[in-house]
Parts: C-alpha cells; sequence; structure tokens
C-alpha cells in the first residue's frame, strides 16, 4: 500500500477574560485517518486506522493556573506486510487518558528575584489492545513538582525536583536537576547544569502477550511483558559557553556527558518445554520458546561536545555552521566503546540570503557520519541476537526560494523549497537499515498577511 497518511481532523478554542486576573478556556478536537509509524524490535512497519478525540479545560486566577484534558482514540492497527501463510499480526486498539494538574507560580524576595513554581498532576491511563494480555490495564499516576528560580547579581539558579508514584514501582521515583548560569558581563555566559530523568515501562513492555515471527519460515516466539520491570534511569551533566558580544556573531560550545542505566529490552528465548511440543495448532506454527522484556545489566555513557557559530556581518547574509562529536562506550565490568545507531560526526551549516530585490535565498546542508545499528533478530536456535549492520554516511541539502510579490506592501509570498534534491542524482538512501529509502522531496507554497 503506497499511502501512508490520510487524515481529517478539525479543532476549536473558546477563551474568556476573567475580571483582570482570570482566564478560563475550553478546546477540542477530533480527527479520523490512516497513518503509518515504525515499531521497535522485531514488528517494524505498521499501520493504524484510527479515529481519535479530545477535550481540554484551562482555568487561571492569579497566580493559580488549574488544566484538566481527556483523550481518547479508537480504531485498528496491523502490520504493513507478512510472509506468506505467517500470521497476520492486526489487533483492534483503544486508549484512555485523563490528565489533571493544578499549579502555581509565586514571585518573591527583593524586585521578586525569587520564582517559585509548585505543582501537582494526576493521570488516568487505559489501554486494550490485542497485543496485550488480559490483566487489569488501568493505571493510576501522581506526580509532583518543585521549581525555583534565582537571581544573585550576575548568577541565575534554577533548582527543580519532579517526584513521580507509578502504580508498578512500589518506591516513589524522584528527578531532580539543577543550572546555573553566570554572565561574564555584556554578551557572554557561562552554564553547568546536571539532573536525573527516567522511563517507566510502556503497557507492551509490562503487558506484551503475542507471537511475533522470526527469521525461519513456520517458527514464532511468544513475547511477553513483565509489570515488575524497574524505569529505566539517565543523569546528566553540561557545561556551556556563549559569546554573543557583538551583534556580528554568536558562538556556542558546549561539553557533556550521560549514564543510562536498566534499559529495557526483549530477553532470551527459553524454548522450556516447547522444544518437545512440535506444531502448535492454536497458532498454526512451531514456537520456539518464550521470551520477555528484561532490564539489561550494562550502563551505557555518552561523551560529546557541540559547536556552533553564526555570523551576520554581512548586510542581508546570515550564515551558520554547528559541529557535534559523541562518542558512547559500554559498561559492564570494562568500559570498551560502541557504535551502535550513533554517529560519532555530525555537521550542520547554511545560509540565507534577503537581496535588495524581491527575492530571498537559503540553503541548508546536514550531514552525517557513518553507523554501525544493532539490528535484533533470531538464530537457528530460535535465541535472540543482535547483528551489527552498516549503515552510510548521508549528506542531505535542501534549497528555498521565496518570491516577495511587488505589490500590496509585500502582502503576498511565494516560496517553492528543494528538500534532499541530491537523491535524484546520485539514488535515495535510507537512514535506518530496514527503513525506506528516502528520496527527495519539493513543496510551494503561498502565503498573504492581513
Amino acid at each position: 500500500q503506497s499511502r501512508s497518511l490520510k487524515v481529517y481532523g478539525g479543532n476549536a478554542q473558546l477563551d474568556w477574560r476573567l475580571g483582570q486576573r482570570g482566564f478560563a478556556s475550553l478546546s477540542g478536537g477530533a480527527n479520523q485517518g490512516f497513518v503509518e509509524f515504525y515499531s521497535l524490535g522485531a514488528l517494524r512497519n505498521f499501520w493504524l486506522d484510527q479515529q481519535n478525540e479530545y477535550v481540554r479545560g484551562d482555568l487561571g486566577w492569579g497566580p493559580i493556573h488549574g488544566r484538566v484534558f481527556y483523550n481518547h482514540l479508537e480504531g485498528e492497527a496491523g502490520n504493513w506486510y507478512n510472509a506468506a501463510q505467517a500470521t497476520e499480526l492486526r489487533a483492534p486498539i483503544a486508549s484512555h487518558a485523563l490528565d489533571a494538574t493544578l499549579d502555581g507560580n509565586f514571585h518573591f524576595g527583593a524586585e521578586e528575584q525569587h520564582t517559585l513554581l509548585v505543582g501537582l498532576n494526576y493521570r488516568l491511563k487505559d489501554v486494550q489492545w490485542g497485543f496485550l494480555d488480559q490483566a487489569d490495564r488501568r493505571q493510576h499516576h501522581y506526580s509532583g513538582f518543585v521549581q525555583e528560580d534565582s537571581r544573585f547579581g550576575p548568577v541565575t539558579t534554577n533548582a527543580a525536583v519532579r517526584v513521580d508514584k507509578h502504580p508498578y514501582i512500589a518506591a516513589p521515583i524522584p528527578s531532580p536537576r539543577l543550572a546555573v548560569v553566570g554572565h561574564l558581563g555584556q554578551g557572554r555566559a557561562l552554564r553547568v547544569n546536571a539532573g536525573t530523568a527516567f522511563r517507566t515501562p510502556t503497557f507492551m513492555e509490562s503487558h506484551a502477550d503475542l507471537y511475533i515471527p522470526t527469521d525461519i519460515d513456520g517458527v514464532l516466539v511468544n513475547s511477553n511483558g513483565d509489570p515488575e520491570l524497574e524505569p529505566e534511569r539517565v543523569a546528566s551533566v553540561e557545561l556551556g559557553y556563549l559569546d554573543h558580544r557583538s551583534d556580528l556573531f554568536r558562538a556556542e560550545a558546549a561539553l557533556y556527558a550521560f549514564q543510562v542505566d536498566r534499559l529495557i529490552d526483549l530477553g532470551a528465548v527459553d524454548p522450556g518445554t516447547r522444544i518437545t511440543d512440535g506444531f502448535d495448532e492454536s497458532v498454526g506454527a512451531y514456537v520456539a520458546g518464550d521470551t520477555t522484556f528484561i532490564n539489561e545489566d550494562p550502563s551505557y555513557r555518552a561523551m560529546g561536545a557541540e559547536l556552533g557559530v553564526e555570523f551576520f556581518g554581512v548586510a542581508g547574509l546570515d550564515t551558520y555552521a554547528n559541529y557535534a562529536l559523541e562518542r558512547v562506550t559500554l559498561v559492564d565490568g570494562e568500559s570498551r566503546e560502541l557504535v551502535l545507531s550513533t554517529p560519532r560526526h555530525k555537521i550542520n551549516g547554511g545560509l540565507a540570503w534577503r537581496s535588495p530585490w524581491t527575492v530571498d535565498l537559503g540553503m541548508d546542508a546536514h550531514w552525517v557520519d557513518k553507523q554501525v545499528w544493532g539490528i535484533r533478530g533470531f538464530d537457528d536456535a530460535g535465541q535472540v541476537q543482535v547483528v551489527p549492520t552498516d549503515l552510510s554516511g548521508r549528506l542531505i541539502l535542501a534549497n528555498k526560494l521565496i518570491w516577495h510579490v511587488p505589490a500590496g506592501h509585500r502582502r503576498v509570498d511565494i516560496s517553492a523549497q528543494a528538500w534532499n534534491w541530491l537523491a535524484d542524482l546520485r539514488g535515495a538512501q535510507a537512514q535506518h537499515p530496514l527503513g525506506q529509502p528516502v528520496g527527495s522531496r519539493y513543496s510551494a507554497s503561498l502565503g498573504y498577511r492581513f
């Protein structure tokens, strides 16, 4: 099927002013249609034929603000293709989410140099999906946060902590963060920030119950979720410097380090008694065993640097360039370099020219170094294996031409864009080893200002 997106939708919003200090807002919308999306792991490319509705209400008075919204999605999802005679991964899905937040933003101290933001949140999640088991999947999530901004002369601080209570995690999960910015005279600043964050397991990782295909015809693996998974965690620290002393240029540099622990992934396949059971008539295939989602033992560390420069020294001409370097290592008793799905080098550059006539031009270039992706699959014994797969580097060029029609005080603009036009000269390139080749895209637009 060649179509990847066809959606119809509409939205509306109504706002009220309540005196000098308050406001109220009511909004909502709906859309219906067909969308394509990519999934992680062995499931690959999927379609979703869905309808989605939402409604939201906001109410504020002075420093207090409350918000409530409800989202509903219902439809059917399935894989775009599957092997002949294989089970089609197609199932209905329904999702409900109700969210309520109450927060306050308060200023105090001399010249209101301190700003305190506090808030509470509740979210109800409910998912019904044919890929999940029959357990109760209604979840109640609670969270609270406190953030304090302060100014001490040339130094600005931002300290925050958020605490989340997940229904499957016994203890609340804190996420602290601290940022300090020092202003080094006119147009220069030095910043340091550190913090932690987390990702709790998805419904799929907690409740999966489906048979997934292997590389061997007629052989499936039963994939299960684990409601006792721990959240993934990341800790980060960053040092940055900004120099904008002149209107002619702007420069910024940054160094950073991250560590990720307890990544969630599929574990090895346990054949159990299935290896002697043979053909499973209930699914119409041989079942090699069972696998479930697990927290990985190794940690991952990423260290990198970024440098960016913008120059405005020529009237009507703006230019920019930036470079990023990153190195990822795997830590499991010893540290060794890991180059899976992470390019070592990235370069971006471009220019925009506002001509003295009625035409403006722009060009951007984006280059990414070669990569090695770890593609997950199954070996002849039905065990999960990760196969390193090369992906060559790529260069993407994009151009834009804008014509300001010389009529009516230039209220009419006609523009044309060409994105990745190099693909027409040397062929399309995929951005994932199993992804579709990405070709060129051309578009035009008409704008009127009033």
